[in-house]
């Protein structure tokens, strides 16, 4: 009994506090419109408890209609001048985010267009709900103001395609964007084909150093060379690139037989999207050879992978790399 007094009170004190916000002095204002979104509210709970699935998605849609109509009506009554940025964002969400479930980048955009449009609606519509033809010393703010809101998104989608592109291909991070207008690098990285070729080094090395001479040997026989090194460069791709990207990379080797051992050239040619003309690639030259390093008195050979820095090197579709 305690506790059923005790929230008797609280609900008691809560509407107290809220009532007067929705005290509607006429049906047609705001408060009017502010009880609509609380029953709608109430019916869509009830139908989520119920299981009611088609009735309490009418419900919701029907909360945010009328939430929406609330918020800008609240905003006009009490001249709050960024009220038609409230109310936009208010319709993006209802449009592309109420059946996703989540606000999609889509609603960021079209936000602003949204509310440019709400904010010179009222210079095209009277009070008796007859569309007019706005007073031509307002045209050029309204012009200027619904470009404004549509430059504004236009930037807002450019950001989302250049996020989805680095996502994509983030060999983009090293390009030049010294005479770009309109995109900035914020930090110079390590070129991505330079570092793809250091994870074939590093690849490449983990394989062979365990071996003996004689096994790296045979590793590096004709027959076996060609399936070996595409499985290294296979796992060094799926370690380092994204799926998307390896596609686009393609590395070619020169294999060369020297009298201390063995000479690899590799070439890491980017195929995918750049801002300049040409191939970009990149080039890693490595030797692998016989070492020695001595314990208890006696040398023992090991297997030794020295590579130099990789270099990059700009080429033709139909020139060779030097």
């Amino acid at each position: 009994m305690i506790v059923q007094k005790f929230i008797n009170n609280v609900l008691q004190s809560s509407w107290q506090l809220l009532k007067p916000a929705f005290d509607a002095p006429t049906a047609y204002s705001w408060q009017g419109l502010a009880r609509l979104t609380v029953f709608s509210f109430g019916v869509a709970v009830l139908c989520w408890v119920l299981g009611i699935v088609w009735v309490r998605e009418l419900s919701s849609a029907l909360t945010q209609v009328f939430l929406i109509f609330t918020v800008q009506w609240w905003g006009v009554y009490y001249n709050f001048k960024l009220i038609p940025w409230v109310t936009g964002a208010l319709v993006s969400v209802l449009f592309f985010g109420n059946f996703t479930g989540e606000i999609q980048k889509i609603a960021l955009i079209a936000w602003p267009i949204f509310s440019g449009l709400i904010a010179v609606l009222p210079d095209f519509v009277d009070r008796d709900l007859i569309i007019v033809s706005p007073p031509p010393e307002k045209r050029p703010g309204i012009v200027t103001l619904v470009s404004a809101q549509a430059l504004l998104s236009c930037w807002l989608q450019l950001g989302f395609v250049v996020q989805d592109w680095v996502r994509d291909y983030p060999v983009l991070l090293n390009d030049d964007f010294s005479r770009s207008a309109v995109l900035l690098e914020i930090e110079p990285i390590s070129p991505q084909g330079i570092e793809f070729l250091k994870a074939i080094e590093a690849e490449l090395t983990a394989v062979l150093t365990p071996l003996s001479w004689q096994e790296v040997q045979q590793w590096l026989q004709p027959p076996q060379r060609q399936e070996n090194m595409t499985q290294v460069i296979q796992k060094a791709s799926r370690n380092y690139l994204t799926s998307v990207e390896r596609a686009l990379w393609q590395v070619d080797y020169t294999f060369l037989n020297q009298a201390a051992g063995y000479s690899m050239q590799f070439v890491a040619s980017w195929n995918g999207p750049q801002s300049r003309s040409g191939i970009p690639a990149y080039q890693k030259n490595c030797t692998i050879a016989k070492g020695f390093i001595a314990e208890n008195g006696f040398q023992t050979v090991v297997v030794a992978v020295v590579c130099d820095r990789a270099k990059r090197v700009m080429v033709t579709p139909d020139s060779p790399v030097e």
